[in-house]
């Protein structure tokens, strides 16, 4: 998770010219939208939030139950947190204090709450997937393990969606205070 972290970092300081003055143009585009309250409705925010941790959290599941949980899990676990990095980091970059309260205060924080949640459960994914390659249970133990397994898997998408929450309905007005607008 780390590394995922850093090398987001990393690539964010790295971008050429053309690549930053399209990035800028397009937060430009987001910040005049968020002053004249033209972001999408939160609870459409919030759905679109969920349905995507669900599909990232269902692949997690998926790895967990089968023989390539380890590098699939991981690689789930790299491509988010290069994201969170990258996104961090650009923010700061650009555009420096404010871009640090933002990225603490709106980014960071949901992401997170999102980031623990993925993480408990591609560690179970892991776990799971390491058990059934070492035979670590019975074939009759079989359905009791997946139960469980799939009832933290989805405690672990309710608590991922405690994050899209912050998102959509608290990272907004706190963005504002932050620009002034």
């Amino acid at each position: 998770m780390i590394c995922g972290l850093l090398f987001g970092g990393v690539v964010a300081g790295q971008l050429s010219p053309s690549t930053t003055t399209s990035l800028s143009q397009t937060m430009s585009q987001f910040v005049m939208a968020l002053r004249d309250n033209q972001l999408a409705n939160p609870s459409i925010t919030f759905w679109q939030r969920a349905f995507s941790e669900t599909k990232l959290f269902a692949l997690v599941w998926l790895s967990g139950v089968s023989l390539l949980g380890l590098p699939l899990v991981t690689l789930v676990l790299f491509f988010r947190t290069f994201s969170i990095g990258f996104s961090v980091a650009y923010s700061v970059l650009q555009f420096g204090w404010h871009g640090f309260l933002v990225a603490t205060l709106v980014i960071f924080f949901h992401q997170l709450i999102a980031l623990s949640c993925l993480w408990f459960a591609g560690v179970t994914a892991i776990r799971l997937s390491s058990s059934i390659v070492h035979r670590a249970f019975s074939f009759h133990e079989l359905p009791s393990v997946l139960i469980r397994y799939t009832g933290i898997m989805v405690l672990c998408i309710l608590g991922a969606y405690v994050g899209a929450l912050y998102q959509a309905y608290v990272a907004p007005p706190i963005l504002r205070a932050i620009l002034g607008h």
